[in-house]
């Protein structure tokens, strides 16, 4: 009966996709067209009907061959608990679990804490394109002189890659999803989305990966590290921006320490609802992000090397090994349906210059180590920006900080990789933990495609679960034996404090200050701010470079000097202010020059308001220019 159960459970979903292939519209259906001249819904549509055939076929492929496999490897053993990869289990007491259960708990809370503030800040300028394309949508002009937003369908937030892999479609759908659990605003002062809601998917997902870390670093053996590694994650600045940021970069975090946790969880117990936990990570992982690829594919080497280590040299007439199968199998189908139609845009947007820009330099991989290090980088980005602080600059002026606080990250760093890599069943671990940086580093070099250096913040809390279980492996090895309990607590906070006081400004920052003000930019010029009030005509805004699209959809755009004077002269006859509100001016002088001449010259707008932005680009400059009227 049990077996028959299986059958039917593998068979079901093979006749649920060749159902599809049979009456699901066709690849080479009449009127289907991709081309980059058709519109983005036709090409769409086109990339949704393709990606989702192919995708089917695929699948029923997959199954298929796990279905023929299983019938000529039938007999299955299980693998000895004392097998490679289980790491042992030390020996807790009930009370000595519940207090490093209150201090994973405690770092969840106190990470909560930290990113609340950044939920009601300005989205800036990969969010706000996020949410015009696939959460809220444009504005346009209606017919009652207000601004109206269209919204996206749902296939398009869902499998829309034009911009290629900037769409992260787990965030962009539950964002739109929570986006419209609150009313849009009428209010003339307030803007007609939520921030707060918007981001609220993100903030949850980065708040859960407090936890996922810390569950992963007891998994591997160490429980006592697992409390270290999840505050160490909370307090990290990275963490703090992109675990809270409406983008997939959140949600990815939270599905590393989850994916591999349950590899581990499985093979320590043998249960199969672990390995469909780790399956449906899998899929989440990579609709999330893209990148995460890059970790995926040691994770499933390690474990096939693992497997075959378990089984004698025979993984397919292991239980385990067929149950990693069943998952895997599971898993990519599911994403080969949902990231189908990602393919074939995807694979355009590589091949374009779009994607094609400066990669990994020397200077690129010191900046990395130093944000993945502190959060901060490591060159000067700005030097006029009071936020464009570095971590060269922190070592000369906090040295009896900064220096400590680095070298306990690299001694505990060292040490963990000598701890895992000194026995048989945990050195394989390593794959995983130290390859997804360098693979994705690889990987534009040989494709010369841009990186920077945020596409791998994703894989920050396996950096910070090896120096977790180094720092625990070091007390272990280097304090006296009679030193437990309150001495290693003690041990453990004052390593976490140094890191703490090191990190706590660029926290704050992060914390408390947007990345990008386009928001706060746009108050500046505008006291009716919401695009279904008629008051938006009150003050003429011009769009000349990095314009905020949902911030201010009334903004106009020009393309030459002309078209500015000819808004001022209108704009003069009509007794209405003209403002400029754009960024990243170093590009805007190579592309825009007779157009920023305008904007230098002080008989038609005034000096800049200069907002500073968190990283480079962001920083905003408002000129102005008054009618006859209205000139001081």
């Amino acid at each position: 009966m049990k077996s028959r159960f299986r059958l039917l459970l593998l068979l079901l979903p093979i006749l649920v996709l060749m159902g599809w292939l049979v009456a699901g519209p066709k690849p080479w259906d009449p009127g289907l067209d991709t081309s980059p001249e058709a519109k983005e819904a036709i090409r769409t549509h086109g990339f949704v009907v393709r990606g989702l055939w192919w995708g089917a076929l695929a699948g029923v492929i997959l199954l298929s061959g796990r279905f023929l496999l299983a019938r000529i490897f039938p007999h299955r053993e299980r693998a000895a608990d004392s097998a490679p990869g289980v790491f042992p289990a030390p020996t807790l007491h009930r009370n000595g679990k519940l207090g490093l259960r209150l201090g994973i708990l405690a770092a969840g809370l106190a990470s909560a804490w930290m990113m609340a503030p950044r939920l009601s800040l300005s989205l800036w300028g990969d969010e706000e394109a996020t949410v015009l394309r696939f959460v809220v949508g444009r504005y346009y002009p209606a017919k009652d002189g207000t601004m109206a937003p269209k919204k996206p369908s749902w296939v398009k937030t869902l499998w829309n890659f034009d911009n290629g892999a900037n769409n992260h479609p787990l965030n962009s759908a539950l964002a739109r999803l929570s986006a419209g659990l609150k009313k849009p605003s009428t209010a003339a002062d307030q803007f007609p989305f939520s921030e707060t809601m918007i981001r609220l998917p993100a903030y949850l997902a980065g708040v859960g990966s407090i936890f996922t870390v810390g569950w992963l670093a007891w998994m591997m053996g160490m429980p006592r590290a697992a409390p270290l590694a999840s505050w160490l994650t909370a307090l990290h600045p990275w963490i703090i921006r992109w675990g809270s940021e409406a983008r997939g970069y959140a949600f990815e975090l939270a599905f590393i320490g989850l994916t591999m946790g349950a590899v581990l969880a499985a093979l320590a117990t043998g249960k199969f609802r672990w390995w469909v936990v780790f399956g449906a990570a899998e899929a989440l992982l990579l609709i999330s992000h893209f990148g995460s690829v890059m970790f995926l594919l040691p994770l499933n080497a390690s474990i096939l090397v693992i497997l075959w280590q378990r089984s004698g040299g025979r993984p397919l007439r292991s239980a385990e090994a067929w149950s990693w199968i069943n998952a895997s199998v599971g898993a990519a189908v599911l994403t080969l349906l949902l990231l189908g139609p990602a393919v074939e845009p995807m694979r355009r947007w590589l091949a374009s210059e779009k994607a094609l820009g400066q990669g990994v330099t020397s200077g690129w991989f010191i900046d990395w180590l130093s944000y993945f290090g502190s959060g901060t980088p490591w060159y000067e980005w700005e030097p006029e920006n009071p936020f464009s602080v570095t971590l060269r600059e922190s070592l000369v002026a906090h040295p009896l900080i900064s220096w400590p606080s680095l070298i306990l990250l690299f001694v505990g760093f060292a040490t963990g990789v000598a701890f895992l890599a000194r026995h048989h069943f945990s050195r394989w671990w390593l794959l995983p933990l130290l390859l997804p940086v360098p693979l994705t580093c690889l990987q534009s070099v040989l494709k010369g495609t841009l990186l920077y250096p945020w596409y791998s913040v994703g894989f920050l809390p396996l950096f910070l679960t090896v120096i977790s279980l180094g720092w625990c492996f070091a007390m272990d090895q280097w304090t006296p034996p009679r030193w437990t309990g309150w001495r290693r607590l003690l041990i453990g906070v004052i390593l976490l404090g140094v890191f703490a006081l090191q990190t706590s400004d660029q926290r704050q920052r992060y914390r408390l200050h947007s990345i990008e003000a386009l928001a706060e930019s746009v108050r500046t010029y505008r006291k009716t701010v919401n695009a279904g009030d008629v008051g938006l005509n009150e003050v003429v805004s011009i769009g000349v470079m990095h314009y905020t699209r949902l911030y201010d959809p009334a903004t106009i755009e020009v393309r030459d000097a002309a078209e500015i004077l000819s808004i001022l002269k209108q704009a003069d006859a009509d007794g209405k202010p003209v403002v400029v509100n754009a960024a990243n001016l170093g590009l805007a002088e190579q592309v825009r020059g007779p157009m920023m001449a305008l904007l230098h010259d002080r008989r038609l707008f005034s000096e800049p308001e200069i907002i500073p932005g968190l990283q480079p680009v962001c920083t905003r400059s408002i000129w102005r220019h008054f009618p006859p009227s209205q000139q001081p």
